[in-house]
C-alpha cells in the first residue's frame, strides 16, 4: 500500500521510494559508477566540471548523498541544510540549472538499466519527484550576480501521469498555466506515461502551440513508447516536436 509524504516541497509515494532504494543500494556504487560513465558520453562539456576530481570519488559522494536523502526523509531542516551548502558548492564548482535535470534523467536510466522490470513506473516517479526536489533546494542557494548562475534557479518540471486521461485534464492545465507563469522554459517528463486519451493530447499541443507564440521552450524527458505511439497515431509530432 502506497504512503505519500512530503519532502522538499514534493508529494512523494514513500513506500515506492524505499522499495527502489532496497534495489539499488546492493549495487549502488556500481550503479552510480554506471552513470557518470553515461554522463560523460553524452554530454563532455559536464565531464569539464570533474576535470580535476577522482570519478571513483565522486561516485562515492554521490552515493553518499543519495543514503543520505533517504534516511532523512522525515527530517526536512536537516535536508535543507545540507542541499544548501551542497548547492553553494556546486555553483562553484559550475554546474548549471540544466545540468541538475540531465542528472536526475540519467542517473534514473541507469538505474532502471541495472534493476531491471523490478524498477517499476511508480518507483520511478517517486525517485524522480525526490531527485528534482532536491535540485530545487540546490539550486535556489545559488548566488545572484555570478555569472555561472542562470535567471531561474531550476527548470520546472512538469510529470505526466500514467495514466492521462479527461479526469485529470483539468489539473493538468492548471499546472501547464502554473509553470509558464514561473519560468520562461520547462521539462516535460513523459517517462511514465502508459496511456494518455484525446483530451490530454489536445491539451499539450495547446501548451506547444502557446508556447511558440510566446517564445517559451518546452524540453521532452524520456517520453514513454506509449506516448511516442499515441503521438504518431494522432499526427502530432510537428506540433508537439516529437517528429
Amino acid at each position: 500500500m502506497a504512503t505519500t509524504i512530503t519532502v522538499l516541497g514534493k508529494s512523494v509515494d514513500e513506500t515506492a521510494l524505499l522499495k527502489g532504494y532496497e534495489l539499488i543500494s546492493k549495487t549502488l556504487n556500481a550503479v552510480v559508477v554506471d552513470f557518470y560513465d553515461e554522463l560523460f558520453s553524452q554530454y563532455p562539456d559536464i565531464k569539464l566540471l570533474f576535470k580535476n576530481i577522482n570519478e571513483s570519488t565522486q561516485a562515492d559522494k554521490l552515493a553518499s548523498a543519495l543514503k543520505l536523502l533517504i534516511e532523512n526523509l522525515h527530517d526536512e531542516i536537516l535536508l535543507n541544510s545540507v542541499l544548501s551548502d551542497m548547492g553553494e558548492r556546486h555553483q562553484q564548482y559550475g554546474a548549471l540549472p540544466e545540468h541538475y535535470t540531465i542528472v536526475a534523467e540519467l542517473l534514473l536510466l541507469s538505474f532502471k538499466k541495472n534493476i531491471g522490470r523490478s524498477w517499476t513506473k511508480a518507483i520511478n516517479t517517486a525517485w524522480l519527484n525526490l531527485l528534482v526536489g532536491a535540485a530545487q533546494i540546490m539550486c535556489a542557494a545559488y548566488k545572484e550576480g555570478n555569472s555561472i548562475v542562470e535567471e531561474s534557479a531550476v527548470t520546472p518540471v512538469l510529470i505526466l501521469n500514467s495514466i492521462q486521461d479527461i479526469s485529470k485534464s483539468q489539473s493538468l492545465k492548471d499546472e501547464m498555466l502554473t509553470l509558464f507563469d514561473s519560468a520562461s522554459e520547462i521539462y516535460i517528463n513523459a517517462s511514465a506515461v502508459e496511456r494518455i486519451d484525446g483530451s490530454a493530447m489536445q491539451l499539450m499541443c495547446a501548451l506547444f502551440i502557446y508556447a511558440q507564440k510566446n517564445d517559451y521552450i518546452i524540453n521532452w524527458v524520456a517520453p514513454s513508447e506509449a506516448l511516442m505511439s499515441s503521438v504518431k497515431t494522432l499526427g502530432m509530432q510537428n506540433i508537439l516536436q516529437l517528429g
